[in-house]
């Protein structure tokens, strides 16, 4: 049994398993806003935009390749929702659809999948139920937690290394994200990253700004290299999101899910 790979698009995490025979692929409201002058580095104003997520609530929506998802963060709350679900192929031609969501109340993280009839037997999942993961048993790095347990969707580990960045406006942000080394659940699949070679080391992307330097879009169009390099995300509610709460009537996780994310 084999873990390939563990991709998360705006906040479910599909997995790709050759392990059957079949590949699956807060704060108050008035945080401090990002103070940007227009003579300051765009790459600068892009970093400060992403590090008011850390501090913020939000919601989002995300879309990778044939797969998407959303959610909504609270930092300060140490809680997080995240889901994600899209069709995959199958080695004969067939296609299922997957579908995964976490909720992370920190210290206690929960999972619910659904990778289809086969997979869930072999894995002891049942679609609808919410799994608590022990977090010591988890080796991986593709989950949407850090190491003290606390809510991390992967957003800014997915623009971690930036080649040149420009601010064509106000508004907006442009530049080349390398994506060969990036971990986390907003990851792009191995493959995804193998076909595109080279060129995967700077792929275009734009980002778009409100009036206080915070985050409304992010599109990284990889989709001429492969269209799994392509990333949608958009950021609403900055400040005001939905109650987050630990999932009711959560069972203990099957050793063997501990397979399927690492």
């Amino acid at each position: 049994m084999k873990h390939i790979t563990v991709v998360l698009s705006g906040a479910v995490v599909l997995t790709a398993l050759a392990g059957c025979g079949v590949e699956i692929p807060s704060t108050p409201g008035n945080a401090r806003p990002v103070s940007a002058a227009p003579s300051r580095p765009p790459k600068e104003v892009l970093t400060d935009s992403l590090q008011v997520l850390d501090r913020t609530a939000y919601n989002f929506a995300i879309k990778q390749g044939d797969k998407s998802g959303g959610g909504r963060v609270d930092p300060g709350a140490h809680a997080a929702f995240l889901e994600q679900g899209g069709d995959v192929a199958l080695p004969d031609g067939s296609t299922i659809h997957v579908s995964v969501a976490y909720t992370i109340v920190a210290p206690d993280f929960y999972l619910q999948a659904d990778f289809g009839e086969q997979i869930n037997q072999h894995y002891g999942m049942v679609p609808g139920t919410w799994m608590k993961i022990d977090q010591k048993k988890i080796t991986g790095t593709a989950i949407p937690i850090d190491e003290a347990g606390n809510p991390e969707p992967g957003i800014g580990a997915l623009l971690a290394t930036l080649g040149d960045v420009q601010r064509p406006d106000k508004t907006r942000l442009a530049g080349t994200v390398d994506l060969t080394g990036v971990e986390g659940i907003m990851a792009p699949s191995e493959q995804a990253v193998k076909n595109a070679g080279a060129k995967a080391s700077a792929v275009p992307f734009t980002a778009t700004l409100d009036d206080r330097n915070r985050l409304t879009g992010i599109h990284i169009d990889g989709s001429k290299l492969d269209k799994n390099l392509s990333t949608e995300l958009t950021f609403t509610g900055y400040g005001s999101v939905a109650p987050i709460t630990a999932p009711a009537n959560a069972v203990a996780a099957p050793d063997a899910v501990y397979e399927l994310i690492g």
